[in-house]
């Protein structure tokens, strides 16, 4: 037989104190209910500096950009152009601004150094040269995740749209 603290017997749990060790947590544990609401406060946090932010872009119509001058070409560029980069000619690093525009007719964005009610060129799709300011977050197209396309393929019914009887 065994002595020595090894030789001690173990004495079974009552039920009050069975019911309190299984129901006790730990210090540094959070319940789950107080994590997804820490999570939920987080998301909410991050979606309204997104709102935020899309409210500030929605009234801006200019942004400043730092360019590329090519004192050969006397052309600014949004990047290094290739050309000039081979050709040897010196270019430099400005600060300039980009205006934001919309065509009258046909709607197409676009954004280049001069004002929408200064620019020379046609649209490119229609051909006018009727330009009006537009806002940087006009510029970019919403983003259509995949529950986007998803949706856009259910039918009014609500299940998936049948486009041949023949292949589904």
């Amino acid at each position: 037989m065994r002595t020595g603290p090894a030789a001690t017997q173990r004495r079974s749990l009552t039920a009050e104190e069975r019911s309190a060790l299984f129901e006790g947590r730990s210090l540094h544990a959070k319940s789950e209910e107080e994590e997804a609401l820490g999570q939920a406060i987080a998301e909410v946090g991050r979606l309204a500096a997104l709102e935020d932010m899309a409210e500030a872009a929605a009234g801006r119509t200019e942004m400043e950009v730092t360019m590329v001058q090519c004192q050969q070409c006397a052309r600014r560029f949004r990047g290094r152009p290739e050309t000039c980069v081979r050709d040897g000619h010196t270019l430099r690093r400005v600060r300039g601004t980009r205006h934001f525009r919309a065509c009258e007719g046909c709607g197409l964005r676009a954004a280049g150094e001069r004002p929408a009610g200064q620019s020379m060129l046609p649209c490119p799709r229609c051909g006018k040269r009727l330009w009006r300011a537009a806002a940087v977050r006009d510029i970019r197209a919403p983003d259509r995740g995949r529950a986007a396309r998803e949706m856009s393929a259910l039918k009014p019914t609500g299940g998936p749209e049948i486009k041949s009887l023949r292949y589904g």
